[in-house]
């Protein structure tokens, strides 16, 4: 990589020989010294061209001065042959080694000479931090649960509608209760909810609207987007509500099944669950 070099940010340009270079020669004369770093050493090569392509042997590298009316003065040979250059022939900027020194120098302030990490360069972590070694994450409160395999069973038009979440994937601190589809938090914290639940398992005509709606200590807490019907038996309308939320110790929720018109719902975990998943304390 080219490291730019002018005050503005610019690359430095590729420039010619504007005179002939002799063999043994402290300076050169070139066409343009634009985005060159004026009166600091820069790297450079200077190789001579067929028309198209480089002359083979014809590659030499230097450091130089440049000076702004385009003279490169303290020339000193860093590879290939001090040779002869004629009026024409290519001078080009090139990569430095700076960068690299300077990623160096940067990597060896967070990092020992083996490569690990110094004590210093890795924070202190607060002792309320989550960590691998402070947590049993079997203890985390989480479960999921779907309703009954191939059940579906009538939903009332006339009211919001416990879904029977009864069949439990995992439940690591005992929340639901599967005779009132019920889930008690165990400990305060922000939790996850996702809830999702099939609605009219042969669909039903525009007009109807079905949605789900979650349940905090028996008083609505939040709501699903409401869902119109397609007249199409195929689509079976699923409700879906996720969110993030404060919960104190004790609080019950349950998830709610409602339809303008009266039809079934469930559908087994293809089409419903239910999970809690608690996320941070506060």
């Amino acid at each position: 990589m080219l490291r730019k070099v002018s005050a503005d940010g610019k690359m430095p340009a590729k420039a010619i020989l504007t005179a002939q270079k002799e063999k043994g020669a402290q300076s050169i004369s070139v066409s343009t010294v634009e985005g060159w770093r004026i009166g600091e050493v820069q790297d450079f090569i200077i190789f001579t061209t067929d028309g198209e392509d480089v002359v083979p042997g014809s590659v030499s590298s230097w450091t130089g001065i440049p000076a702004a009316n385009g003279d490169i003065t303290e020339l000193t040979l860093t590879g290939g042959m001090d040779i002869l250059y004629p009026i024409g022939a290519v001078v080009m900027p090139t990569a430095t080694s700076s960068w690299a020194n300077e990623l160096i120098s940067a990597l060896l302030v967070s990092h020992n000479p083996d490569g690990t990490l110094r004590d210093e360069a890795i924070p202190e972590i607060p002792d309320k931090s989550i960590t691998p070694d402070k947590i049993n994450f079997t203890s985390i409160p989480m479960f999921s649960a779907t309703t009954a395999p191939g059940q579906w069973p009538a939903l009332d038009s006339t009211k919001d509608v416990i879904v029977p979440f009864d069949t439990i994937e995992y439940d690591t601190a005992k929340m639901l209760d599967t005779k009132t589809y019920q889930a008690t938090i165990p400990k305060k914290g922000i939790y996850h909810i996702h809830a999702r639940c099939g609605i009219a398992s042969a669909g039903f005509n525009p007009g109807t609207t079905a949605l789900i709606r979650i349940f905090k200590n028996d008083n609505i807490f939040k709501e699903s987007q409401r869902i119109t019907g397609s007249g199409n038996s195929m689509t079976i309308p699923i409700p879906t509500l996720d969110c993030d939320a404060l919960l104190e110790k004790g609080d019950v929720l349950d998830v709610r099944a409602r339809c303008t018109d009266s039809r079934n719902f469930g559908g087994g975990s293809s089409q419903s669950e239910f999970n809690i998943r608690f996320v941070a304390e506060v």
